[in-house]
C-alpha cells in the first residue's frame, strides 16, 4: 500500500486466519491431528540426526569437538515444532487474549444463543475484513 491505497492482504492468509478463528471459537471442528503427528515426527527425526552427528564429532575430539558443541547449541536454540495453523492460533491468542480476559463473562448455557441478525452479521464481516487489512 501507499498513501492512496491500503496494504493488500493475501486472500489465502486471510482464509487461514478465519479458519483458525472458527476452530478456536468452536464454529468449525478442529482438523485431524494425523498430519500434525507426521510433522512432529519428521522434525524429531531431523533433530535426532543432528544429535547423532554431534555425538560422533564429540568422540573424535579436537576441532570436531568444537563443531559438536556448535551443533548442540544450534539444537538448543531451535524453536519448538509448530505448524502454520498452530502459529496463527498462538498469534491470535497473544493479540486478543488480554482483550478476552478483560471482557470475559460466564455464558448462560441454559438457553441457546440468539441467531445473529443480518445487520450484526454484516457488521461482524466488516470488522473481519478491516482486521485482515
Amino acid at each position: 500500500g501507499d498513501r492512496t491505497h491500503p496494504p493488500r492482504v493475501s486472500r489465502v492468509r486471510a482464509a487461514k486466519v478465519r479458519e483458525a478463528v472458527r476452530e478456536m471459537t468452536g464454529a468449525a471442528p478442529a482438523h485431524s491431528g494425523s498430519w500434525k503427528k507426521a510433522i512432529h515426527a519428521g522434525q524429531e527425526e531431523v533433530r535426532q540426526a543432528w544429535k547423532q552427528a554431534a555425538d560422533v564429532l564429540e568422540k573424535e575430539g579436537g576441532d570436531e569437538a568444537a563443531l559438536s558443541r556448535n551443533i548442540r547449541a544450534m539444537l538448543d536454540a531451535m524453536p519448538p515444532v509448530e505448524t502454520e495453523r498452530e502459529a496463527i492460533k498462538r498469534a491470535l491468542r497473544e493479540r486478543f487474549g488480554k482483550q478476552k480476559e478483560k471482557s470475559a463473562t460466564v455464558p448462560d448455557t441454559t438457553k441457546p444463543p440468539e441467531p445473529e441478525s443480518r445487520s450484526d452479521r454484516d457488521a461482524r464481516k466488516k470488522r473481519e475484513r478491516d482486521w485482515e487489512r
